[in-house]
C-alpha cells in the first residue's frame, strides 16, 4: 500500500510539474533514497556545469529541478550534491554512481521522473550494502584504465584510487577493498560478477560476463541505456587489459554511441585505437 500510494504521489507530482513545463520551462523530477529504498529528506541537486538547483527533497525524497533550456529527453546530464548546501554534507550519490542520468519525456507519465540512491558518510553499513559496493567498484574500476598509450598502471596508483573513493564515502580502504572482495563471493547477476571479476584483474572471466551483460542489456535498450553503457564501458576496459585492443575500442564505440559526451569514454576509446594501430595508421597515411 505504501509503495502505491508513493506511485500516485510520484504521478500527479509528475502532472504538476508536467504543466509548469508546458507554460514557461522544463522541470525534471527526482526521487531520492537511501540504499535501504527509504526516501532522503532535505538533500539539494545540482547539474553539473549549469547553475540551477533544486528544491530540497521533501519528506517522501521528491524534488523538482528547473532545466536549461536546451535539455531535450534523451541528453545525457550529471547531477550532483550541491556542494554546501544546509544537509548535504554527509551524503553521497551511489546510483548512479558518476551521476549521469538520460533525461525522460516531459510527459507527465508516471515514469517521467529520475530515481537516485544517496548513502550516508562515515556509515560502516555501507561495506555490507550491494548497491553501495557495486558504486564503490565501479568508481575505483571507471579511474584504474591508461589514459594514453604509454601508461601502465601501478600498484601505487591503484591504491590511491582506492584510498581517494574510500575518503569520498568516509569509510578505511582496507574495509572497502575487503568488502568488494566478500561482495565479488555473492555476486550472480553477469554484470556485478563481471565488475568484481574486473576489480579482482581476472579479466577472461570479466570479459566473458560484461559481454553477456552488454547482450542482455542491449536486447532491452530502451529500458537499459545507462546500465547497457556502464556495461560496454567497463567490457571496453577489460578487452584493453587482455591486450585485445581492437574489440576493446569496439566497446567503447558502444558505450559512446549510448554516451556519446562522455569524455572519459571518449579518452579510453583513443587510447585503444592507437594500442591497435588504427590512428598510428590513419596519422602516417596522411602525414608522412
Amino acid at each position: 500500500m505504501r509503495i502505491r500510494a508513493r506511485s500516485i504521489y510520484l504521478f500527479m507530482t509528475a502532472l504538476v510539474f508536467c504543466g509548469l513545463a508546458l507554460a514557461k520551462e522544463a522541470i525534471l523530477i527526482v526521487y531520492v533514497t537511501d540504499a535501504d529504498g527509504k526516501p532522503v529528506e532535505g538533500v539539494v541537486l545540482s547539474i553539473e556545469g549549469d547553475d540551477s538547483r533544486s528544491d530540497p527533497t521533501d519528506s517522501a525524497g521528491i524534488m523538482r529541478m528547473a532545466l536549461p533550456k536546451d535539455t531535450r529527453p534523451g541528453d545525457w546530464i550529471h547531477l550532483q550534491l550541491l556542494k554546501g548546501a544546509e544537509g548535504n554534507e554527509n551524503w553521497i550519490l551511489i546510483s548512479p554512481w558518476n551521476g549521469r542520468v538520460l533525461m525522460p519525456p516531459f510527459d507527465g507519465k508516471p515514469d517521467s521522473f529520475v530515481s537516485v540512491v544517496a548513502a550516508k558518510k562515515f556509515d560502516k553499513r555501507m561495506l555490507a550494502n550491494p548497491k553501495a559496493l557495486r558504486a564503490m567498484a565501479e568508481s575505483v574500476l571507471y579511474e584504474l584504465a591508461p589514459k594514453t598509450a604509454s601508461e601502465t598502471i601501478t600498484e601505487g596508483q591503484r591504491r590511491a584510487v582506492l584510498e581517494e573513493v574510500a575518503k569520498a564515502y568516509g569509510l578505511d580502504p582496507g574495509d572497502v577493498d575487503r568488502a568488494i572482495g566478500t561482495w565479488a563471493e555473492k555476486a550472480e547477476a553477469p554484470y556485478e560478477i563481471g565488475l568484481a571479476a574486473l576489480y579482482a584483474r581476472n579479466y577472461p572471466l570479466a570479459t566473458g560476463q560484461l559481454s553477456r551483460s552488454l547482450e542482455i542489456r542491449e536486447g532491452e535498450l530502451e529500458r537499459n541505456k545507462t546500465e547497457a553503457a556502464n556495461a560496454a564501458f567497463f567490457l571496453g576496459q577489460s578487452l584493453y587489459n587482455e591486450v585485445r585492443y581492437q574489440e576493446s575500442a569496439n566497446a567503447y564505440r558502444k558505450a559512446l554511441a549510448l554516451r556519446p559526451t562522455d569524455d572519459m569514454i571518449i579518452n579510453r576509446l583513443g587510447v585503444a585505437l592507437t594500442q591497435a594501430g588504427i590512428l598510428r595508421a590513419a596519422w602516417n597515411d596522411n602525414f608522412e
